[in-house]
């Protein structure tokens, strides 16, 4: 039997200022194969606390498939609920987190309408790349976390901005362009992010190798104030992605460098003595 209560008694509304998830890199992309742990408040407004309720994530991906979901519910005589979540996304891609309060509407509330929020999150492959680059001025630092470039694949670009304090920069404008071996595999004009980070993908790579990436910066303000930006304008910066460098390889090169080192400083020695 559904729980009855008397109107304004109880109103149960998320806190989206309250959403935590952890598990983020240092551009706060998310990786898959990541643990994502996911808490969020529940608060009741209303007057009266004693009552149970239900409360729900979904994951969807961005084709509309539900990719996780969990539940819980609360205890009696509450006021502020701290939901958890632990999800594990498998893949890469645009995942929206929809979190809903007292889903199988087992309470009446004052408000039906505030027991839903979404978000949206991005989740990069495990093997990302991540690239900096900084203004003239030194004011803007540009990140771009990737996944390395492969053959026959699109490549997920995460482009963030930054200023001196490292926080992210609201209202940026700018465009962006990618290029694999001289040709263009991804372009973007006047893009715009309210903050600071945004995604792009290439069209499918023809090869592994490195990705150019140019920056124009178009400067800070609303789309609809151009008249009024601040900072850079029309500044370009450079950056590379590159394939991921196996740690085996990498060993190895040094071993090489520091071999024929070795072997440069005896032969300088076996000369001096003669």
């Amino acid at each position: 039997m559904p729980a009855i209560y008397a109107e304004d008694d109880v109103d149960l509304v998320w806190l989206p200022d309250t959403i935590r998830i952890t598990g983020a890199s240092e551009s706060a992309t998310y990786k898959a194969g990541q643990t994502l742990s996911i808490s969020a408040d529940v608060q009741n407004i209303g007057k009266e606390n004693y009552m149970v309720a239900q409360f729900r994530l979904q994951v969807i991906d961005d084709l509309g498939n539900i990719v996780f979901q969990s539940s819980n519910k609360s205890e009696l005589e509450i006021e502020n609920v701290s939901m958890k979540y632990d999800w594990v996304p498998e893949m890469r891609g645009v995942y929206k987190l929809v979190f809903d309060a007292d889903f199988t509407n087992q309470v009446i509330e004052k408000n039906e309408d505030n027991n839903h929020f979404e978000m949206t999150i991005k989740v990069i492959d495990s093997e990302s790349v991540l690239t900096k680059s900084v203004s003239s001025d030194g004011t803007i630092n540009v990140y771009v976390e990737s996944d390395p470039p492969k053959i026959g694949e699109e490549m997920y670009m995460y482009v963030t901005f930054t200023g001196v304090d490292e926080k992210k920069i609201e209202h940026i404008n700018y465009a962006i362009t990618g290029k694999q071996d001289g040709e263009l595999v991804f372009f973007a004009d006047n893009a715009y992010e309210a903050e600071g980070e945004g995604l792009h993908i290439t069209r499918v790579l023809d090869s592994d190798s490195p990705v150019d990436i140019q920056v124009t910066i178009l400067g800070i303000g609303l789309q609809s104030d151009q008249p009024n930006w601040t900072g850079p304008k029309g500044e370009v910066v450079s950056l590379q992605v590159i394939p991921e460098f196996p740690i085996a390889l990498l060993v190895l090169a040094s071993t090489i460098g520091m071999l024929v080192i070795f072997t440069a400083k005896t032969h300088r020695l076996i000369q001096s003595a003669r």
